[in-house]
């Protein structure tokens, strides 16, 4: 179990996450579109500016819906594909905003699994085998490459509109592009991110979101999608209770579903696991062997 959950958190994370360095690019593509500019009709930049204007003021009032807590709780249904055995089992999800997102695994009311994520790291724990790995971010090489954040993994669980490499995404709206689809939905990409690309379906009625696409530019066999639905009231929003994730690397494909119900928000509880110590740590090696990641 341990295995399958950490091969699913290192790929995810690292389609999920671009490089902070991608946001190292935003002065280099403003540029770009400012020279472009200088290069068009009166009419053209006129019809330039309505459109980005348009995209700005879309993408402020997306990266405004939020829940009004800082705290989630929720039963689960967890369902993990892709690893070679298909899992489901049942669990919980609770989440502190800034400060962490837990998943525990549970079978007849009993704990047997754990997945935690902090600013600081991952923590996997193995009841079952009293075991566990816990890492820093920057321990893994390709994912300090790509420059993993939590708080862009953070907006992906609460259902939120995110800019890698920044905690304010309505402070970025300017990045943002817009267009519509033939189903009515309303899509937002970042114009400037070069290593990957990012898409956002978002309901055009409740500004939403609805969909994460993210892929890298060139590269059909890596990509990663976050698909919301069965959405409800939760803290003055419309919160999905169905997140399915798709992660596509190096010819596997990989997939966490969670069906939440009863979410709530109660507070107090511990934010931080510690690993009893008489489980035994294992590398990130160890647990990686034969997974050829």
């Amino acid at each position: 179990m341990t295995k399958h959950l950490l091969s699913f958190i290192i790929i995810t994370t690292c389609l999920a996450l671009t490089a902070c360095r991608s946001s190292q690019n935003v002065q280099a593509g403003q540029g770009g579109r400012s020279n472009q500019a200088t290069t068009t009709t009166p009419i053209n930049r006129s019809q330039e500016q309505a459109n980005r204007s348009e995209a700005t003021a879309y993408a402020a009032s997306a990266a405004g819906v939020k829940a009004h807590t800082d705290w989630l709780t929720a039963s689960a249904k967890v369902q993990l594909g892709g690893t070679g055995k298909d899992l489901s089992v049942n669990g919980q999800l609770r989440m502190k905003r800034g400060e962490v997102i837990r998943l525990s695994l549970r079978f007849l009311g009993i704990e047997v699994g754990l997945m935690e994520f902090t600013p600081s790291g991952v923590l996997v724990i193995d009841r079952m085998n009293k075991r566990y790995v816990q890492a820093a971010y920057t321990d893994v090489p390709f994912l300090q490459t790509a420059g993993l954040d939590f708080y862009t993994l953070q907006a992906l669980f609460w259902d939120e509109l995110f800019v890698p490499g920044t905690h304010d995404a309505a402070g970025q709206a300017a990045r943002f592009a817009l267009s519509h689809t033939a189903d009515g939905k309303t899509t937002l990409s970042l114009t400037d991110t070069p290593k990957l690309h990012y898409i956002f379906v978002t309901n055009p009625q409740g500004k939403y979101i609805e969909q994460v696409r993210v892929s890298r530019p060139g590269v059909k066999t890596d990509d990663f999608s976050c698909t919301y639905d069965s959405f409800e009231a939760f803290a003055g929003r419309q919160f999905p209770t169905r997140l399915a994730l798709q992660a596509r690397a190096s010819n596997k494909n990989f997939t966490l579903t969670l069906d939440l119900s009863s979410l709530k928000t109660n507070d107090g509880w511990e934010t931080r696991t510690t690993p009893p110590t008489r489980y035994a740590r294992m590398s990130l090696d160890q647990v990686l062997k034969g997974l050829h990641l």
